[in-house]
């Protein structure tokens, strides 16, 4: 895999610049954004706090923040405008961006994500949106396999009432008005396939409770699209759950000692509102495990160019990552219950002794 590493600063500069483009298209989005949240439970029904605003407050900001005639800019449909304002709105309060090193990036892209996901995990993102630096990687689009993607949003969203979860990524082209939109439905342990089957389920029944035309080979068109788009999710999909596993390890580029979390609401004599920081932190992401694994690789390449005779001790090697989740608790109590989740990285063997990287389980209450 050839790396194309970017600069934190331009990234940064990049994204803020997304929020002021915003801001500029819809002057009062912020001030909109504090009084629909300083409503929640009165006013307007409470949604769980993994949410920052549930979609039917990103859809009114995406039709009632634009132009009267609601001209999407540079041809952008309303679905993606939709998607774009809600990603930037609940990434805005944090502005989180993960730098996985390199070693665990391309472990993470390469892990299969094929059986069930645990959905329970993707309640646990370290912030209401982050934002995952790709160091400009390649989609895995069939359609598309020129396309490079800088980076991608994640999110939690589900409508006014807390229903219908939903777990969205929004892939960043590089430029304000090259976003797009994936939409995964979460409800029940599923895999990335079966949540878009969701997805176009639920379409398909709007479509007909408001009239719309169902295409006559609709059933085609939605198993060659689930299939397609699975491929492209699955890679994402790892990073986003590398985020929310107990063995995920964040570090403030900063040097500071502070972790990822979601911002506090401020309490202000026009309501509670959430300030945004002045400029984003990179968080480096798999940090420790990523100098391991680069230091085992190369003391493995330095062993096997220099091993003679029949007699060599083995040379260094690198075991397959994969997933692994279980359930701790009784299970006579389902609440009592919790999910433990984590990946095994790719664990150098036989690199130094008690250098070994064995997975430690973090229980998650």
């Amino acid at each position: 895999m050839k790396w194309v590493e970017q600069d934190a600063r331009l990234i940064s500069r990049r994204l803020q610049g997304y929020l002021a483009q915003l801001a500029k298209e819809c002057p009062n989005i912020w001030s909109w954004v504090d009084n629909m949240r300083a409503a929640r439970g009165k006013t307007l029904p409470n949604w769980p706090n993994w949410c920052f605003l549930p979609s039917n407050g990103s859809y009114s900001l995406a039709t009632r923040g634009r132009a009267k005639d609601l001209d999407p800019v540079a041809g952008m449909d309303l679905w993606t405008l939709d998607h774009k304002i809600a990603a930037l709105v609940a990434w805005r309060p944090t502005q989180g961006i993960y730098r996985f090193h390199p070693e665990v990036f391309s472990a993470l892209w390469d892990t299969p994500v094929d059986g069930d996901i645990p959905v329970e995990l993707l309640y646990r993102l370290p912030e209401w949106c982050c934002y995952i630096d790709c160091y400009e990687q390649h989609t895995p689009d069939d359609y598309d396999p020129d396309l490079h993607l800088p980076g991608f949003f994640v999110h939690l969203e589900c409508d006014g009432s807390g229903g219908h979860p939903h777990l969205n990524i929004v892939l960043d082209g590089g430029i304000y008005e090259d976003f797009a939109p994936y939409s995964l439905h979460i409800s029940g342990g599923k895999n990335v396939a079966d949540m878009f089957v969701e997805f176009f389920d639920e379409l398909e029944r709007t479509k007909r409770q408001t009239g719309g035309e169902i295409p006559e080979n609709w059933a085609r068109e939605k198993a060659l699209a689930v299939q397609r788009l699975s491929k492209s999710v699955k890679p994402l999909m790892s990073l986003v759950l590398y985020l929310c596993s107990t063995s995920s390890e964040f570090r403030d580029a900063r040097g500071t000692d502070k972790l990822p979390a979601r911002a506090k609401p401020t309490k202000t004599k026009r309501g509670e509102r959430v300030f945004a920081p002045d400029h984003p932190t990179i968080w480096e992401t798999g940090y420790r495990i990523g100098r391991l694994i680069q230091q085992a690789r190369a003391d493995r390449n330095y062993s096997e160019g220099t091993s003679e005779g029949t007699h060599a001790s083995p040379s260094p090697h690198i075991r397959k990552p994969h997933w692994h989740s279980f359930w701790k608790g009784p299970k006579e109590d389902p609440k009592k219950r919790e999910l433990i989740a984590h990946w095994l990285p790719p664990i150098p063997v036989g690199y130094k002794p008690g250098d070994e990287i064995v997975p430690t389980i973090h229980p998650v209450k």
